[in-house]
């Protein structure tokens, strides 16, 4: 009975440990897309636009304890081969959400309706662009993250792995 009592324990611990081993895959994987997409808007081709939404918005997030806070939102309009696009991604990886007002208030300031841009957009669809080209800092913080939380936690159930072994094995 204590043996049984100790795999399913051990078949406890490996699952909670399996889950987030599975999130740190997924993280990983997601991160090194948004990080390979970051990297191509280096080279992609730019064009002209003009700035035309700039504001910050204030949100207050739900449950029991709310919080506030405010994203930079710009919107941009811009012609490649003729067709006009609108656009509103500022950077690849970046949510545009935080809780201060002043990395929002540097971005709006930055990017008044009516402003000149440069404007990068994918080579391979025009619909796809970014003010700002190169990878968010948080496209690398997510993926180191991704890739830690995936080695500690198969780590973790592999050693829970062996160890239902010994106890199965030992009578």
């Amino acid at each position: 009975m204590e043996k049984l009592l100790q795999l399913l324990t051990l078949l406890g611990v490996i699952c909670f440990f399996l889950v987030f081993t599975i999130l740190g895959l997924v993280l990983t994987y997601n991160s090194t897309i948004l990080l390979y997409e970051s990297m191509a808007s280096l080279s992609w081709p730019t064009t002209e636009g003009i700035i035309t939404h700039s504001e910050i918005e204030r949100h207050r997030s739900r449950g029991r304890k709310a919080n506030t806070y405010f994203e930079a939102t710009v919107r941009y309009d811009y012609t490649v081969e003729g067709v006009k696009y609108t656009g509103d991604r500022y950077r690849i990886g970046y949510g545009g959400t935080g809780r201060g007002q002043g990395w929002a208030r540097e971005i709006v300031d930055a990017h008044p309706v009516g402003t000149v841009v440069k404007v990068y957009s994918s080579p391979r669809s025009p619909a796809e662009s970014v003010l700002v080209s190169g990878a968010h800092w948080l496209v690398y913080f997510t993926l180191v993250v991704g890739i830690a939380m995936f080695l500690v936690c198969a780590y973790f159930v592999f050693a829970c792995l062996r160890s239902a072994v010994s106890v199965w094995r030992n009578d």
